[in-house]
């Protein structure tokens, strides 16, 4: 019994810990305290290459849940 107790504390703080870094990729998906960020965007630019382009350079926090995020929350 206390096993599964333990198992499910840990499940529960794992989900809970994605949950947090998925929020923070939605609210906050840049790696810098700027304000204001200038970005060009080209002409053939969709968001996937935009933020592709963004996280070659360094500004992205999580790529990964940063495009799910914004897949699943359109602005």
């Amino acid at each position: 019994m206390i096993f599964i107790l333990v198992l499910a504390g840990l499940i529960g703080g794992a989900a809970l810990y994605g949950w947090n870094l998925y929020q923070e990729a939605g609210e906050n998906p840049l790696k810098t305290d700027e304000e204001t960020v200038e970005i060009t965007v080209e002409s053939n630019d969709n968001f996937s290459r935009l933020f592709s382009r963004l996280d070659r350079q360094g500004l992205v926090k999580n790529l990964l849940l940063t495009r799910i995020y914004f897949k699943n929350n359109p602005v």
